[in-house]
């Protein structure tokens, strides 16, 4: 006798603790007998929607669904099959129920089944609600916050590429107007090295594009493309690209393309002298957190006294600093033709 009570003892101790954990979680509770339908729900589960237990007596399960919203019902109710089927051991479900003053209070629903019968059946479900309306109101604000400022920056965006254009522009014009070869030579390069930032910028804002990750091969083919198809000589070189389905930011992607412009430049004024026809290929491959990236000509090489580890000329001068940009290093070979490799973390 005297262990019997002592268990009756613990037992009411637990439940006291139980409800004393429920009550400080501001958790309401509900307990649903699945064969007859009957429902049980907490004070604290009626008060989250502004009523009192009484005030929807009698209630069932009906009370529960005739609350949630219209649009939600049938998910909710997709997941509580599934956990009376068995093909979940828990229920959980987020959705929004009407408030007695009638705005929609959002609920965290969740529970499972505590016991089945013989057959497996569910008999008896258990479960808590919990009051999350302000937790999706941060999210609401959010997420309306990093709307906002997707859209100022894609608006930056469109204003730098107007503004490069309106500099290629002026480039170009100017090239038009004046007579020295050395002038109209700088010139040109200068505006092919403006617009592999305007190609960049129109692949950024492409439907298809994120603003932070951009398609390197895509860029790379466009700006490759672009630059080549600037000297009479394009139809007599071929161009070969093997480049790895990579992304990359702009921040990394303009001192690439800017590389790449110097390079593909180079080998069409001075590769291939006195030949009829030339070749170029660019690859770009992932390595373990690094990417190595190089461009080749079958041309005639660097000149035989040029140092490779200090190129002179303001193309050459221009890569190595940007490869350093990139935290790596560039490095020329001369070897049947020219190599430029520019090993960097990707």
């Amino acid at each position: 006798m005297m262990e019997s009570g002592s268990a009756e003892r613990d037992l009411a101790r637990e439940r006291e603790r139980l409800q004393f954990i429920i009550d400080g979680a501001g958790l309401g509770t509900w307990e649903w007998d699945v064969r007859t339908n009957r429902t049980e729900f907490n004070e604290t589960w009626a008060s989250m929607l502004g009523y009192t237990l009484a005030e929807l007596t009698p209630y069932d399960y009906g009370t529960w669904a005739n609350l949630v919203h219209p649009d939600d019902l049938a998910r909710a109710e997709a997941a509580l099959a599934d956990c009376l089927s068995g093909r979940s051991e828990n229920y959980e479900c987020e959705f929004r129920m009407r408030h007695k003053d009638g705005h929609w209070v959002w609920i965290l629903d969740q529970g499972r089944v505590m016991t089945r019968d013989s057959t497996g059946r569910p008999s008896l479900m258990f479960g808590t609600h919990t009051d999350i309306s302000r937790l999706k109101r941060s999210e609401e604000e959010l997420r309306r916050g990093l709307e906002e400022k997707e859209l100022l920056l894609r608006e930056t965006h469109h204003r730098i590429k107007n503004n490069i254009a309106s500099i290629a522009s002026l480039l170009s014009l100017q090239a038009g107007y004046v007579t020295s070869p050395e002038a109209q030579s700088a010139l040109n390069e200068a505006l092919s090295r403006v617009r592999s930032m305007q190609t960049l910028y129109t692949k950024m804002l492409s439907a298809h594009e994120n603003v932070r990750d951009v398609s390197v091969p895509g860029y790379l083919t466009e700006l490759t493309d672009s630059v080549v198809g600037l000297f009479p000589t394009a139809a007599a070189v071929t161009v070969e690209k093997r480049l790895a389905p990579i992304t990359l930011d702009a921040k990394r992607l303009f001192p690439l393309g800017i590389i790449l412009n110097e390079l593909l430049t180079n080998a069409m004024k001075y590769a291939f002298q006195g030949r009829a026809r030339g070749r170029i290929e660019i690859s770009l491959d992932p390595g373990a957190g690094r990417a190595v990236f190089s461009v080749r000509d079958d041309g005639i090489g660097l000149p035989l006294d040029l140092d490779p580890s200090a190129p002179r000329g303001f193309g050459l001068t221009l890569v190595r600093i940007l490869s350093e940009q990139l935290g790596g290093a560039a490095r020329f070979e001369s070897a049947g033709g020219t190599k430029v490799t520019v090993d960097f973390p990707a």
